[in-house]
């Protein structure tokens, strides 16, 4: 088993994920020569510290102290104290559920389990947080390998890697999101995104096991207490529906000051006696949906706040609702759309002030949309990658990029290129595009000479096809669908486009497989 268990042809102590209780402790662990021990009110609490960093630091005096009593003392609890939080407890105590979570400080790569996640950057080539670091050098080559087929994780999603060289089976990799107070709800709900993935994934592999590392990361600029509360709720939530298909879930963090901010919120999710209802009162505003996911109410409560009055008529009078408001007749649909139809250029005018206003600069740096040479007519050529949309920005933003670079372009013949590779399910980019072409004036469509997808799945050849001959029939005659590099090359010469490279790989892969 130690053979197996090498990192980098060195053997390694592998301490298993269910050996390790709720606050971190190993009671079934052997003590080791530096042992070192900690009493406090006739409580003793075992520690073991080892050169490598991995065994638990010492429980903080908080969790010692006398205002933390066992689950057994609970008779003692003033009932009246209880009752009066009652009105704020959101989580009750769940003795089982407890049993299953877990926190530990130490190195992430030596805990024997069935599956584990860490956060890491986008672009999986590039140098990683800790947490992954420490997993990709105890992986060997078979593990950085495996990486670099990946090549990229989007924002959100997650990328499962198979481990031989570990003591756990499955490596998932998680990119969470960039934080910025003006878009707070996107990254909420993004950083959710990648507990609920890790969640699923581990319910449909059947994995019972799961080590959690920090997967809101520091260098993106999320807060710290924020990401700490929407993990333990996500988890408090899914165990509760889901209670039967785990066993353990451990949180591994890097020092004692994250061990000590898991400390101080964990009892808020995790009560173990009544008296942890207290806590409860410094939870955030909103405690999620079913699942922890997170709900934001702000827009809401401030129209209700801004509207509301004594009178339920007056409110009516402002909501425009009036008694026999589902008894009166709709106007004509055709009218509608047509008075729909004469708002889009506004739309389109307003992105265009955008465009030249706005500081585009991040997503420009995406290279989603940009302008790339010339074909063999002369005509330009404008390329949209649909892994390169960016999925947190904000969808007026992305298309008035889109209006600036095409805005001076679209007044000739030119070209379009989309380049579906490497995307699956419904895409974002061809919803922005088709909302672009929508928005513009009559010369964008009457202008394109060919439109080019590139690597198309079938539900985006579908997608496309129904876009023409619903909404824009002039496009219908120009779609060219193309499989290989080399199609594309017949008509565009290859020094005039500026393809990233990994859409190069990916064909070359394709057309090796083909062969």
């Amino acid at each position: 088993m130690e053979n197996e268990r090498e990192l980098l042809g060195q053997p390694i102590d592998v301490v298993n994920v269910e050996d390790i209780n709720v606050w971190g402790t190993l009671p079934s662990l052997p003590l080791s020569p530096q042992s070192s021990f900690k009493a406090e009110n006739g409580k003793q609490i075992q520690s073991t510290v080892q050169e490598d960093n991995l065994i638990i630091h010492e429980i903080t005096d908080k969790l010692l102290s006398s205002d933390r009593p066992e689950v057994d003392d609970k008779d003692n609890v003033d009932d009246k104290e209880v009752e009066n939080s009652r009105k704020y407890i959101h989580f009750e105590v769940n003795p089982e559920i407890n049993e299953m979570v877990s926190l530990w400080c130490g190195n992430i790569a030596k805990i024997g389990c069935e599956g584990a996640v860490v956060s890491c950057f986008e672009m999986l080539r590039d140098k990683q947080p800790h947490q992954a670091s420490q997993f990709f050098r105890a992986g060997g080559t078979p593990l950085q390998k495996s990486v670099f087929d990946s090549y990229r994780c989007p924002t959100g999603d997650i990328v499962a890697l198979q481990c031989t060289k570990l003591p756990i089976r499955h490596l998932l990799l998680t990119a969470g999101p960039r934080y910025n107070p003006k878009y707070q709800s996107a990254a909420d709900n993004t950083l959710f995104n990648c507990y609920r993935n890790t969640f699923e994934f581990c319910l449909e592999k059947k994995i019972r096991t799961l080590l959690v590392g920090r997967l809101h990361n520091k260098t993106k600029g999320y807060p710290t207490r924020e990401g700490i509360h929407l993990a333990l709720r996500t988890t408090r939530r899914y165990l509760e529906h889901h209670s039967d298909r785990f066993n353990k879930i451990c949180f591994v963090l890097e020092n004692t000051q994250e061990l000590s901010d898991y400390q101080e919120i964990f009892p808020c999710y995790f009560p173990r006696n009544t008296k942890d209802y207290k806590l409860q009162e410094s939870l955030p505003g909103h405690i999620g949906g079913p699942y922890g996911e997170p709900q934001h109410y702000g827009t809401v409560n401030n129209f209700i706040k801004a509207n509301w009055s004594t009178s339920p008529e007056s409110l009516a009078k402002k909501l425009n609702v009036t008694q026999s408001n589902f008894a009166t007749m709709k106007a004509n649909p055709d009218s509608i759309r047509l008075s729909e139809q004469d708002a889009q250029p506004d739309i389109y005018n307003q992105l265009l002030q955008w465009s030249r206003t706005e500081d585009l600069s991040p997503v420009a740096k995406c290279r989603a949309v940009y302008h790339s040479g010339f074909d063999k007519s002369g005509c330009p050529v404008i390329v949209c990658v649909g892994k390169h949309f960016p999925v947190n920005t904000a969808e007026h933003i992305v298309l008035s990029h889109c209006v600036q670079v095409m805005d001076p372009i679209s007044t000739k013949p030119y070209v379009m290129i989309y380049f579906h590779t490497a995307c699956t399910g419904p895409r974002k980019d061809i919803n922005l595009i088709q909302k672009m072409f929508s928005y513009a004036p009559a010369r964008y469509k009457q202008n394109l000479k060919t439109l080019i997808s590139v690597h198309s799945s079938k539900y985006q050849k579908f997608q496309t096809w129904w876009f023409t001959v619903s909404k824009a029939k002039e496009v219908k005659g120009k779609v060219m669908q193309m499989s290989s590099l080399s199609q594309l090359f017949s008509l565009i010469p290859s020094d005039q486009l500026q393809v990233p490279s990994f859409i190069i790989e990916y064909d070359y892969k394709e057309s090796r497989l083909q062969k």
